[in-house]
């Protein structure tokens, strides 16, 4: 096994404050519809240059919510926030 690396102090300063945000975050989202949370876990907070990737997991992790997202505001206004079921065939035969 490799000699582990000693953290930076800017990454030791990073990760406190993700430790924060995550406690405060844990109260803050509580009564919330809908939390998008992508599995980020295999990432280093200071990783810059791979927003590319990161930004794909995000993506995926916020289409996956969109049916949940469609079915809250179709309850909130059906009229208005219409599902793909119920939105009606306007072409024309």
């Amino acid at each position: 096994m490799p000699p582990k690396t000693k953290p930076s102090a800017v990454q030791t300063l990073l990760r406190s404050l993700v430790v924060q945000s995550h406690s405060l975050n844990a109260h803050g989202v509580q009564p919330a519809d809908v939390v998008i949370e992508p599995d980020v876990t295999g990432y280093d907070l200071a990783e810059f240059m791979r927003t590319k990737e990161l930004a794909a997991i995000g993506e995926t992790a916020t289409l996956g919510q969109v049916p949940k997202i469609q079915q809250l505001l179709a309850r909130l206004d059906p009229q208005l926030f219409r599902t793909k079921v119920d939105v009606p065939n306007l072409s024309r035969s």
